[in-house]
C-alpha cells in the first residue's frame, strides 16, 4: 500500500460490520504475530471511508453514527476541518449514540484548528433572515455493499479527497497547521457535561455556596507585567461554566469574576476578535454579542471561528456563509466550505457521484469553478489543486494555472517549497513553486517548511525516527526523535518516547532553537506553541508558562495538575484536570466552576478530586447536609467505591489512562440520582471502555435503591419490560443499530434510572450493539407500567410524595 513507509504486501485494510451500512474501518500490518494498526498507511487509504460515509450522511443525515465514522475516516485521512465539522453535526443529533464520551473521545485527536462541515441550498428569503425552511438534504446513492475485508494493497478509486492528504500520514502534522485560528482549541470541556439537561428554576441560588473562590489552592505567582502584554480584547467577557442540579450551565464572567451573562448557555466559547461569540441553545449553535442579544439565532449545527470577516454555519442543508451581521452570503448550501483565506474559501459540490472541488468569493460567488479532485487553502495568494492522478497545480486567486506538477501527490506550499512523491509508493522530497526537485526524495514523511526548516520521518515499517532539515535538505537535527512539533517564534518541541519498545505511549519532551541547539531538559509532558515570548508546558504535576529560554517564566503562576495555561489579557485561563479555571495577574482564582451542588434544605452534593497518579483522575461525589450522619457516612462509601477510588502507585508508569466524573441526572423532593461515569482507555489502543452506573438515594435516610424496588412484589415486570424493550428495538428506527438476534430481554438488575415521568433502561457497550451504540438507552413512560409499579412503596414515595 502506497504510505510513508507502505509496502504494498502486508497491509490489510478491515471493513468491520457495524449496523445498517456503517462499518468501522481498520488498516493492520502483521509484526511479531500479531494485527496492528499501520497509520502510515492511513493516508493513502482513508479516503476511500470518507467518501464512502459523505454519502451514507447524505442518505441518512440524522444518524450520528454514520456521521462518527465519517470523522473517523477523515481524521485518518488528514482531513482535520472535515472531521471537526462530522463531529459537531453527529453531536448535535443527541442520539443515544456514539456516546458523548465516544464524541469526546474522537474530537479529542483534531489539531488545535477547528472547521464545520454540511450539505446543500437555500431560498432568497432564507438568505436574507438566516431561517432555514427545508430539512432535507441533497442526496446520493449509496453502495449496496462493502467487503467485510479487503486487500489495502488494491488501490481506491481515487486516493486522496485533499492536498492535505500527505501532509498528516504522520500523528504530529496537525502542529504544522494553520487553517484556523486556535480560537476554540483550548475551551474547556467536561466529557460527561449532560448538555441536554433543562437550565436549573435558579443557577445562582446560594451561589457563594456554589463556587469555591478559596486562594489556598497550590497556585504561586509574582507577575512581571512586561510579560503579560498582549494583543487587546475585543470583549472583555470570559465563558464560565456553572454546575446545577440539571447540568453544566454557561455563562460569562467579566475580569472581575461577576457574572455579566448568567449561566444559560449549554455551552459557550469565547468572544472574538468582532466581539460576537459562538453559544449553544436547545441543541444548536447562534451568535450573541457582548450585550447577550443573538446576532444569529441558535439554529445551526455548528458555527466556524470567523475569518476575513466570514463564518461557516452548518444546518441541515449543508455549509453555507454568513457574514457578522449573521446574514447568508452564500445563495445556496454546498457539501463543504473552507475557512477564507485570501479572499477565497474552498467548496465543493458532488459531481458524477464524485466530489469536485472550487473556490468562494467574499460575496459568496463562485470565483473559481468546482473542477478539481483536491484543493487547498490559498496562502499568499497561490494554492495546489489536484487536477487528476499525478497531476497537481498552483493556481492563483483566478484560478489561473502558474505551475503544472506531474508528481504522485504535492503537498502544500511552505516557504516556497512543496514536499512532493513521484510515485504512489515512494519517498518524499521537496520541490520549489516551479516544479523544479529542489531536494530528492529521500523521506518516509516530510512535512511543510516553516521558517526555513521543516521536520522529515526516515523511519521505515510504520516507526517514527523525525528529524530536522533546512532548504538545502541538510538536517539541522539528526532523526531521532518520537515527535518532533515546531512551536513558531524559532522554537521546537523535542519528544523522546517515553517507552522506547512503546512509542504509542506517548513522549517526554525538551525545547530546541531552530538551530537544533537544546534549550531545557527532557521534562515536559505536552508543549502549547509559542505566542508573545510564552508557551504552556505541563509536566505531568504541574502546569506553567514557559519563555524562549525553554524555563519557566519568570512572575507566572504554577498551577497543580495536568492541562494548559492561556493568557486572555487581562486574565490567565487555566484549563487543568478537565476543570475551567480563570486567574488573575497575581496567580489568585478570579472564577472556577463550584465542587457544590446545592440541592434544598441542608442537602449538598460536594465534588471531591483524586488524583493519584498523573494518568488516574476521578471526580467523585459526596453527601452532605443528612441529619443521621452515620447513613451519609454509609452513603458516601459507597459513592467512592462505585466511582472507583481506589489506591493507586503515584510514580509508576499506568499501562492505560482512567478518569472519571459525575453529574446530578435527576433530583425531586428526596430522591437524588447520580450518574456516575469513566473511560478507560488503554495506551496503544483504538479505543477505551467508556463505563456508566446510576445509583439512586434517598437523601433523606440514606437508603438507595435498586430496579426491583420500584415493582410490586412478585410482579412479573421483568418480562414486561423486556417486551417493552423488545417492541421499540423492532419497531423503533432508532434501535436499527442493535445486533439481530442479541436481545435477550432484561435482567432483573438491569442498569436504569428514573426521571419525573419515565423509568430508563440501558445496555452496557457491544452488551446488543456495537462499541459506536454506546449505552442503548430505552425510555419507558410510567403511564406504560403504573399497574406494576408499588406506588405506596419507599422508592416511589421518595419523589412522589
Amino acid at each position: 500500500m502506497p504510505g510513508a513507509a507502505g509496502q504494498g504486501q502486508a497491509e490489510i485494510a478491515l471493513w468491520q460490520h457495524d449496523t445498517g451500512e456503517a462499518y468501522r474501518v481498520q488498516v493492520v500490518i502483521w509484526r511479531n504475530g500479531a494485527f496492528v494498526p499501520a497509520p502510515d498507511a492511513y493516508a493513502y487509504y482513508f479516503p476511500k471511508a470518507v467518501r464512502y460515509y459523505e454519502q451514507q450522511v447524505r442518505q441518512h443525515p440524522d444518524y450520528a453514527f454514520y456521521w462518527y465514522y465519517l470523522a473517523d475516516a477523515q481524521l485518518k485521512s488528514g482531513m482535520q476541518q472535515q472531521a471537526a465539522a462530522s463531529i459537531r453535526k453527529g453531536r448535535s443529533l443527541n442520539k443515544p449514540y456514539p456516546t458523548e464520551a465516544q464524541w469526546q473521545e474522537l474530537e479529542a485527536q483534531l489539531p488545535s484548528a477547528r472547521a464545520t462541515a454540511g450539505l446543500e441550498a437555500d431560498t432568497s428569503a432564507e438568505r436574507e433572515t438566516g431561517v432555514d425552511s427545508n430539512p432535507n438534504s441533497v442526496l446520493n446513492a449509496v453502495p449496496n455493499s462493502v467487503p467485510f475485508m479487503e486487500l489495502a494493497s488494491h488501490p481506491p478509486d481515487s486516493p486522496y479527497t485533499s492536498v492535505y492528504t500527505n501532509m498528516y500520514t504522520n500523528p504530529y502534522a496537525n502542529m504544522y497547521m494553520n487553517t484556523y485560528n486556535n480560537l476554540y482549541t483550548n475551551m474547556p470541556t467536561n466529557p460527561f457535561a449532560n448538555l441536554n439537561a433543562n437550565l436549573h428554576a435558579d443557577p445562582f441560588a446560594d451561589l457563594d455556596a456554589q463556587i469555591n473562590m478559596s486562594s489556598n489552592e497550590a497556585i504561586s505567582a509574582v507577575v512581571n507585567p512586561e510579560m503579560l502584554k498582549d494583543m487587546p480584547r475585543a470583549v472583555s467577557l470570559f465563558p464560565a461554566s456553572v454546575k446545577t442540579t440539571s447540568g453544566i450551565r454557561w455563562g460569562f464572567i467579566d475580569s472581575k469574576g461577576a457574572m455579566a451573562l448568567r449561566p444559560q448557555y449549554e455551552y459557550a466559547f469565547d468572544f472574538q476578535t468582532n466581539g460576537l461569540a459562538v453559544v449553544q441553545a436547545h441543541g444548536h449553535n447562534g451568535l450573541i454579542n457582548a450585550s447577550g442579544q443573538y446576532v444569529a439565532k441558535p439554529v445551526y449545527n455548528s458555527i466556524s471561528p470567523f475569518s476575513e470577516g466570514r463564518a461557516v454555519v452548518i444546518d441541515n442543508r449543508g455549509f453555507r456563509v454568513i457574514d457578522e451581521k449573521g446574514r447568508f452570503v452564500t445563495r445556496k448550501a454546498y457539501g463543504y466550505i473552507g475557512s477564507y483565506k485570501n479572499g477565497r474559501a474552498v467548496f465543493s459540490i458532488q459531481s458524477g457521484g464524485q466530489s469536485r472541488y472550487g473556490y468562494l468569493d467574499l460575496q459568496g460567488s463562485e470565483a473559481i469553478a468546482p473542477q478539481f479532485v483536491e484543493a487547498g487553502d490559498f496562502d499568499r495568494n497561490k494554492a495546489v489543486v489536484k487536477i487528476k492522478d499525478n497531476e497537481y497545480a498552483l493556481i492563483g486567486l483566478d484560478g489561473a494555472r502558474l505551475a503544472v506538477y506531474p508528481f504522485a501527490s504535492v503537498g502544500p506550499l511552505g516557504d516556497g517549497l512543496l514536499s512532493f512523491q513521484e510515485k504512489a509508493q515512494g519517498k518524499y522530497g521537496y520541490i520549489d513553486e516551479k516544479g523544479t526537485v529542489v531536494i530528492q526524495p529521500a523521506f518516509t514523511d516530510a512535512l511543510p517548511f516553516q521558517d526555513g526548516r521543516a521536520v522529515v520521518n526516515t523511519a521505515e515499517g510504520y516507526k517514527a525516527t523525525y528529524g530536522l532539515i533546512d532548504k538545502q535538505g541538510g538536517y539541522i537535527i539528526q532523526p531521532s526523535y518520537n515527535e518532533i512539533r515546531i512551536l513558531g517564534e524559532q522554537r521546537l518541541a523535542l519528544g523522546k518516547a517515553i517507552h522506547a519498545d512503546k512509542p504509542y505511549m506517548g513522549s517526554i519532551f525538551a525545547i530546541a532553537d531552530t538551530n537544533g541547539q537544546l534549550l531545557s531538559d527532557f521534562v515536559y509532558r505536552d508543549v502549547s506553541d509559542f505566542r508573545k515570548g510564552l508557551a504552556s508546558v505541563t509536566d505531568g504535576k504541574q502546569t506553567y508558562f514557559i519563555d524562549r529560554s525553554g524555563k519557566a517564566a519568570y512572575g507566572f503562576p504554577k498551577v497543580e495538575g495536568s492541562g494548559t495555561l492561556i493568557w486572555q489579557n487581562p486574565l490567565i485561563q487555566a484549563n487543568i484536570d478537565q476543570r475551567l479555571t480563570y486567574l488573575n495577574r497575581a496567580g489568585r482564582i478570579v472564577w472556577q466552576q463550584n465542587t457544590v451542588i446545592p440541592l434544598r434544605l441542608t442537602y449538598k452534593v460536594k465534588e471531591i478530586k483524586y488524583k493519584p497518579n498523573r494518568d488516574y483522575l476521578v471526580y467523585y461525589p459526596q453527601l452532605e447536609g443528612m441529619l443521621d450522619k452515620a447513613a451519609q457516612q454509609r452513603v458516601n462509601e459507597l459513592l467512592k467505591e462505585k466511582s472507583n477510588v481506589k489506591p493507586v502507585p503515584a510514580d509508576t508508569q499506568l499501562d492505560s489512562s482512567y478518569s472519571g466524573d459525575f453529574e446530578v441526572a435527576f433530583f425531586k423532593q428526596d430522591l437524588l440520582v447520580l450518574e456516575l461515569n469513566s473511560y478507560n482507555f488503554p495506551f496503544g489502543a483504538a479505543h477505551g471502555m467508556p463505563g456508566k452506573m446510576h445509583v439512586h438515594v434517598n437523601v433523606a435516610n440514606g437508603h438507595t435503591y435498586t430496579l426491583n424496588d420500584l415493582f410490586r412484589p412478585g410482579s412479573n415486570y421483568v418480562q414486561v419490560l423486556s417486551d417493552i424493550v423488545g417492541r421499540q428495538i423492532k419497531e423503533d428506527p432508532q434501535y436499527s443499530y442493535v445486533f439481530p438476534g442479541s436481545y435477550k430481554g432484561i435482567k432483573p438488575n438491569q442498569p436504569f434510572y428514573v426521571t419525573d415521568h419515565a423509568l430508563h433502561l440501558y445496555f452496557y457497550p457491544y452488551e446488543i450493539a456495537p462499541y459506536v451504540a454506546g449505552f442503548p438507552t430505552f425510555t419507558i413512560p410510567f403511564t406504560e407500567i403504573m399497574s406494576l409499579i408499588a406506588v405506596q412503596g419507599e422508592f416511589w414515595q421518595s419523589f412522589h410524595k
